[in-house]
């Protein structure tokens, strides 16, 4: 299989993506690659997450969460597997498109998720959303957000999520 941008060889594709859209290699800084070595590895027991919205259906699903609801998020490609996860109120999962038009004139404050999103856009593509759970607490959103931090790693430790570490952890019991 070739990959429709840089047309470089892809390896094959684990059995448990065969579903999946064709995978794009890293080498040309595609969506993902199983390249072990590339930046964007993905391990054979990562599956999509499903379902996937799209801006307009996740602002409604923001909405009818309100004000006083937390949840936890998925930013995902459209291959739907995640590159950032976090947790938040009302709309803040749909504010990082906004952010990251925003910090275009600012390189200081860019980081791999708003290059992840300019990416996405160069190709012609949306971020597309799923949301993990809703909850009545910020902790109880947290401790899920954390959970798929630790599950599905950070880039700059090897995983496949763009966040940055840093961010308030919460006991986890899963």
């Amino acid at each position: 299989m070739k990959c429709p941008h840089c047309n470089g060889n892809l390896p094959p594709t684990p059995t448990k993506w065969a579903f999946a859209s064709p995978w794009q290699c890293s080498h040309c800084a595609g969506l993902y690659g199983t390249d072990k070595q590339g930046p964007y590895k993905i391990n054979e027991d990562v599956r999509p997450l499903s379902p996937l919205l799209g801006y307009d259906v996740a602002r409604r699903w923001c909405f009818y969460a309100g004000r006083q609801n937390f949840y936890a998020y998925a930013l995902c490609s459209p291959l739907a597997i995640p590159f950032y996860v976090g947790s938040g109120v009302h709309e803040r999962a749909l504010a990082h498109v906004v952010e990251t038009k925003r910090v275009r004139t600012r390189p200081e404050q860019r980081n791999a998720k708003h290059d992840e999103i300019e990416f996405l856009w160069a190709h012609n593509e949306d971020v597309w959303y799923h949301f993990l759970g809703l909850f009545r607490t910020r902790d109880e959103a947290t401790v899920l957000e954390n959970y798929y931090i630790e599950l599905l790693g950070r880039r700059s430790e090897g995983g496949i999520l763009t966040n940055v570490s840093g961010v308030q952890k919460v006991d986890c019991d899963f």
